[in-house]
């Protein structure tokens, strides 16, 4: 049966948070990528959305009272954002949800730390590399607090940033027109690139990588200048940004995330974030520039540093209870969704003026108060006033109104806090919606408290409102602890994975052993997150060759490339097996794999067959029967150690290996979950979440442990595994999406015989630039497959996911997505 639906749509404009991920393809949930810049001149740290563009308002900004002094540089490691406080001579560290004036959760801070004028910093395997202008680099571990003494120091001149690649670490010099490069772990002095063919003549700032590639951000000559990392001495740049078009003039640090390079860019009288594509050369405008007085970015010597990174949006995360007061707006509206407003007897609603910090009133008012105006009382006690207008004060009635914008799609929220006044009387009201206020969801006169759970979707209004009547205020009305909670499914950490240099031609090694001599039956999983790699990268694989330098496999998987001279993504996923010690046979994937973003890519043989499964839906399948040969060599993770074309880079984790053929449904409804490791059929399980070492466990009770080479490391992971309780079976999937005009058709189907729940189904639809424009919502009835979604008026339309919320505890992956363009 079918069923028709016209949209069912919440707001989809990115106000602060959105449940549908444009930076994670394969799953649903609330993370987005960050641009995020230390803002020296308001000593603050912003945060603005991913493809923000032109004036723009931060999503979320910390300030740190009595602890910022010209904050430079940030950066999210192990779900905490590391602060570099170039006045304070400290590094300070705070939750990765954290916003507003908040207190760091702990400091890095003291004379013992040496530093002295942190310019810039690095992680690098659990440690942090500082340069300090004072004159030298300090190295801390990232778990490290307090009054600490640096691990070990390097002696650098006046050092402004750093990067490392593989072993080495490069510093630039300010002032010195060159970069110096060091051996990370013993300091010593390596090479130097600098002299006339560098085209360094002053001031060289920023740096930032991509594989084998050093980008240099020479602000002496307006210029972005990319070295090969080997580069020494008199190098000359392999290709160079600079010209009037560019718009560089000052340009400081310097970032790459996915195919962007972002600049920080000081003009002197209103910097900027330029945002170029990596490949760029020549005189090339900026694809997109942030500018403008909402930014909150000043003149003079501007905002520093800039990085990107997946961060929770705020103030409401899944699972955790957030208080209004630590998003309140310090200067701008629409910070982090929050507006400051009066609502008149016409049902107008007007944004009040920035008066100083956390203060927002009325301008031009006819009354010395500027009323209604809307501050923070007190941040401790959670206390934020509200005082409306009254008729025998200006002679107009107008509430005193904080706008909330809701975001997610959790279904429910719980709303609780009190209300309060000491003199005088008024009314306070919460409703949801403009329409809401004529039936609010609560109300009170003078004190009371509130515990609400409200239906909701995403984009939808929250109004706290007080309402003084004709009488004047005697005293100030005031909320007090404000606060959201949802239960909805919070995302559980990913822990680490293992990460792969090609550069460094790193591998994990596991000895062989009978458990992964795999004959008639064999299933490889696992999340990859490639960043480039060699012609036939390495995914998984065991070989029975030794000596070739391109030897048979007797099982592999990995991301081939069919063209030799190709050394990056996108690629297709190659699934081969060797039967009866013959040449390989395989399947190769129709979708490619894209670079840095995590996908789940699974190979299977029953005996009969061969099966390639992206993000859980069957790919391709083809004929194949017979033995898989059996080999006495090692099982190779990375690349195997004597050949040179199949060098993976980037990041794998969750990777399995069974001696069953996986069903599509097994495969589908485990892939973000954790397994316990005595699963039947389970030969190896490595999920690498070790903190570090050289050693990665198997957890099925094989010991096939394995051993990281050539500077393989544990990385934080963002995955999308341990989403969901390994107990929870699934009952629905997604079969196909097919479109036609206006209309979207999604066939579904049960995985179990008896169905007890009906879920909703989830469309996001996304623009040319990868924004979410809309989310459509429908609930699965009984006996009915396919369901149409009206998308007649959405304009700009150029790709749908789709994707189903069984229950409040757990989110379905995304099962299918398609590019369309809509005329």
């Amino acid at each position: 049966m079918k069923k028709s639906f016209a949209i069912f749509s919440a707001f989809a404009f990115f106000m602060c948070f959105t449940i549908l991920s444009t930076t994670q393809s394969s799953y649903a949930y609330a993370y987005e990528a960050n641009i995020i810049v230390g803002n020296r001149d308001n000593n603050s740290v912003d945060f603005f959305e991913i493809n923000a563009n032109g004036n723009v308002t931060p999503v979320k900004t910390i300030r740190s009272s009595g602890y910022f002094d010209r904050p430079l540089s940030a950066y999210a490691y192990n779900n905490e954002l590391y602060v570099l406080n170039h006045g304070g001579h400290s590094i300070e560290v705070f939750n990765i949800t954290d916003s507003g004036d908040i207190a760091p959760k702990r400091r890095i801070a003291g004379a013992s730390t040496g530093m002295g004028y942190p310019s810039g910093f690095v992680f690098d395997n659990g440690e942090i590399y500082v340069t300090n202008y004072s004159g030298n680099i300090t190295v801390y571990n990232a778990s490290d607090s307090g009054n600490i003494a640096p691990k070990r120091t390097i002696q650098s001149g006046n050092a402004m940033s750093v990067v490392v690649i593989g072993e080495e670490l490069f510093v630039t010099n300010y002032g010195g027109g060159q970069v110096l490069v060091y051996n990370k772990a013993s300091g010593v002095l390596l090479r130097t690139i600098s002299g006339a063919n560098t085209g360094f003549t002053g001031y060289v700032n920023g740096l930032t990588s991509r594989g084998n590639e050093l980008y240099v951000s020479d602000s002496a000559n307006r210029a972005i200048k990319v070295f090969s990392a080997d580069a020494s001495g008199n190098a000359v740049p392999k290709r160079v940004i600079a010209g009037e078009q560019t718009n560089l003039i000052n340009n400081r640090e310097i970032c790459i995330f996915g195919d962007e390079l972002f600049v920080m860019n000081q003009n002197g009288t209103s910097s900027t974030v330029n945002v170029y594509n990596i490949s760029d050369e020549g005189n090339a405008a900026p694809k997109r520039i942030i500018a403008g007085s909402n930014t909150t970015f000043k003149g003079g010597v501007g905002p520093q540093g800039i990085t990107v990174a997946l961060l929770w949006h705020t103030p409401i995360i899944p699972g955790i209870t957030t208080k209004l007061i630590d998003y309140f707006p310090k200067t701008n509206q629409g910070e982090n969704g929050i507006y400051l407003q009066s609502r008149d007897e016409n049902g107008i609603y007007y944004d009040l003026s920035c008066f100083s910090d956390y203060t927002f009133k009325t301008p031009n008012a006819p009354n010395k108060y500027n009323i209604p105006i809307i501050k923070v009382m007190d941040f401790t006690n959670g206390i934020i006033e509200a005082d409306p207008s009254a008729y025998n004060q200006c002679g107009a009635e107008k509430d005193a109104v904080i706008k909330t914008v809701l975001s997610g799609n959790y279904g429910t929220i719980r709303v609780t806090g009190e209300t309060y006044v000491d003199k005088g009387s008024v009314r306070f009201y919460i409703y949801l919606g403009e329409a809401g206020y004529n039936a609010p969801l609560w109300q009170t006169e003078n004190s009371g408290t509130f515990d609400l759970t409200i239906q909701y979707s995403d984009g939808d209004s929250l109004y706290f409102a007080v309402d003084a009547g004709p009488d004047d205020v005697s005293d100030w009305p005031r909320w007090k602890n404000i606060a959201f909670e949802t239960n909805a499914p919070s995302v559980q950490s990913a822990g680490n994975a293992a990460s792969f240099s090609q550069v460094n031609s790193s591998y994990i090694s596991v000895p062989d052993s009978d458990s992964l001599d795999l004959t008639s039956a064999l299933t490889i999983e696992a999340w990859i997150k490639p960043d480039g790699g060699g012609e036939w990268a390495l995914i998984c694989g065991k070989q029975y060759s030794w000596n070739d330098t391109n030897p048979w496999y007797a099982y592999r998987f990995c991301a081939a490339s069919a063209d030799s001279s190709e050394q990056g993504f996108p690629r297709k996923i190659m699934f081969n097996i060797s039967t009866e010690y013959s040449n390989e046979v395989g399947v190769t994937s129709d979708t490619v794999v894209q670079n840095n973003i995590w996908t789940h890519v699974a190979g299977v043989y029953d005996g009969s067959s061969m099966k390639i499964y992206i993000n859980g839906i069957l790919e391709k399948i083809v004929p194949q029967t017979g033995n898989i040969s059996v080999t006495a060599l090692p099982l190779y993770m990375g690349k195997a150690p004597w050949t040179p074309y199949n060098n993976y880079n980037g990041q794998i984790d969750e990777m399995r290996i069974w001696n069953v053929a996986r069903t599509a449904d097994e495969i589908y409804t485990n892939m973000h979950k954790r397994l316990t490791g005595n699963e039947i059929g389970l030969v190896g399980y490595w999920p690498f979440d070790e903190m570090e070492g050289s050693v990665t466990a198997d957890l099925s009770g094989n010991n096939n442990d394995g051993t990281l080479n050539n500077e393989a490391f544990f990385a934080q992971s963002d995955a999308s595994i341990g989403t969901n309780d390994s107990n929870i079976d699934y009952h629905w999937k997604i079969d196909n999406i097919t479109y036609s005009g206006n209309v979207v058709e999604v066939c579904v189907s049960s995985l179990a015989e008896a169905v007890q729940s009906y879920p909703n189904i989830i469309m996001g639809i996304y623009n040319e630039n990868g924004k979410l424009i809309k989310i459509m919502r429908q609930t699965i009835e009984q006996n009915i497959t396919d369901y149409t979604f009206d998308i007649l008026g959405v304009s700009e339309i150029k790709r749908i996911k789709v994707f189903i919320w069984e229950d409040l505890n757990s989110l379905k992956p995304e099962s299918k997505s398609c590019d369309i363009i809509y005329e």
